[in-house]
């Protein structure tokens, strides 16, 4: 293996460690252990980061990647935003995330302070466990209202969360947080915030927009992001509510203004492909609708085909079709051509 394909590797792994470190840890601040757990993270991280730079400077002196030299290539913003998996997913699993705290009556709060104490406080995303049976309720009595144009399912994801659909968790986002979820939230400001948040998306998903909604959507965002930022200032959330998807919004902006809309180059056509040949290659029966079963039988037949002729081979022991060469001409029969 290559020297720079070595390294790649390496590279890549220690990012996906870092950002699995960072993308999972709890949202929470709940008892003493937070401070422990917050340093050694910071303390990895940074053991990480160390370790990752210099492998990225050699790997840019000894092996320039093959994608610079691409005409089509133009810095950073080459590598668009996709709307499936940083709303439909990222978003939305964050949002999900923060009000599905599961929470009892004897848990409580807190922020451990560097001499030890504690200090209670209230986590700003809180809703009741019988809160969101109530909206269970919602969900699944208003569905027969839904109009004909709505071309989701409106399934209750409280409830059923295993094969929720991408387009399934957008109307989590767009429709139940905005109708059922945020009325429910502790207070005004938690509740100004997360409307914020669904409206950004909503501009950010739309097939036109002008400069006008483009500010609007830039400034919905920046509200969202100064109420995480003041929760975590106040002690009553984890810096870690910060995560890589949050981090993403800040540059839908500048992406839409060098790109075009998030709409034009989404992946929603590819996963429809990647789902249909998903099941074929989990199917149980009809192996010959299987991909892998096609895979393989392309890749034998054209194997096959560099050596002999199959079709050669076939003509010599099936059966040729009739024509006027099948029949012997007698001039003497009187009934006719004979075979």
């Amino acid at each position: 293996m290559p020297k720079s394909t070595c390294c790649l590797l390496l590279v890549t792994s220690q990012l996906w460690l870092t950002w699995r470190t960072l993308a999972h840890m709890p949202v929470c601040l709940v008892a003493k252990s937070v401070k422990q757990r917050e340093k050694s993270q910071t303390t990895y991280s940074t053991e990480c980061t160390l370790k990752i730079v210099p492998l990225l400077c050699n790997l840019w002196k000894n092996s320039k990647p093959a994608i610079l030299e691409l005409s089509a290539f133009f810095r950073s913003f080459f590598f668009a935003l996709d709307e499936l998996h940083l709303v439909a997913r990222g978003i939305r699993k964050h949002i999900y995330d923060l009000i599905t705290v599961s929470l009892t009556k004897e848990t409580k709060f807190s922020y451990t302070h560097l001499d030890d104490t504690l200090t209670s406080t209230e986590y700003p995303f809180f809703v009741p466990r019988t809160s969101l049976v109530t909206i269970d309720i919602c969900i699944t009595s208003s569905r027969p209202y839904m109009p004909v144009l709505f071309q989701g399912s409106f399934d209750n994801v409280f409830s059923k969360i295993d094969d929720t659909r991408a387009v399934d968790w957008l109307d989590f986002l767009l429709y139940i947080a905005l109708l059922f979820v945020v009325p429910f939230l502790p207070n005004r400001a938690v509740k100004t915030a997360v409307l914020s948040l669904v409206k950004g998306c909503a501009l950010a998903l739309q097939w036109t927009l002008t400069l006008e909604l483009l500010d609007k959507m830039d400034v919905h965002f920046k509200h969202w992001h100064h109420y995480l930022l003041q929760q975590v200032q106040n002690k009553t959330i984890s810096l870690s509510v910060f995560r890589p998807v949050q981090h993403y919004l800040v540059h839908i902006l500048f992406i839409v203004k060098q790109l075009s809309l998030l709409r034009y180059y989404s992946t929603w056509s590819m996963e429809r492909v990647i789902g249909v040949f998903f099941k074929l290659i989990k199917s149980k029966c009809k192996g010959s609708r299987n991909a892998s079963f096609l895979v393989e039988r392309f890749a034998l037949h054209n194997y096959i085909n560099t050596a002999i002729r199959i079709q050669n081979e076939i003509d010599l022991i099936q059966l040729k079709p009739y024509g006027r060469e099948s029949y012997m001409d007698l001039p003497n029969d009187p009934s006719g051509a004979q075979l």
